[in-house]
């Protein structure tokens, strides 16, 4: 569930898969921050909070026939700017790669 005030959307975890499609989103961003990683992804800025919720600042949608290529990878193209560059704000299913040392860097594993 994703709830959005002013400048800030937090995700609620529906259940263990939210909350490691959330620490992978907030662990993707630790790592990557302002760089992208090999796909050339980039991804939005974001929070993993005490009790497993996911705090990211609003991205506007774009259309989608003005995104990179690189967007085309994540689930259904959940991508948008935010100050000037086109990020992802729901990648989760494209970060499976991250999975186990998302897990490890939240401590679940």
């Amino acid at each position: 569930m994703v709830y959005r005030r002013k400048n800030v959307v937090i995700k609620f975890p529906r259940g263990f898969s939210g909350l490691e499609d959330n620490i992978c989103e907030a662990y993707a961003y630790h790592k990557y921050r302002k760089q992208s990683n090999y796909n050339g992804e980039f991804f939005a800025p974001c929070k993993l909070l005490s009790n497993g919720c996911l705090m990211m600042n609003f991205v506007s949608k774009m259309d989608f026939k003005d995104m990179p290529r690189w967007t085309f990878y994540i689930d259904s193209s959940q991508c948008g700017m935010f100050n000037g560059r086109v990020v992802a704000y729901d990648g989760a299913h494209s970060l499976i790669y991250l999975k186990d040392d998302a897990l490890r860097w939240a401590g679940i594993i």
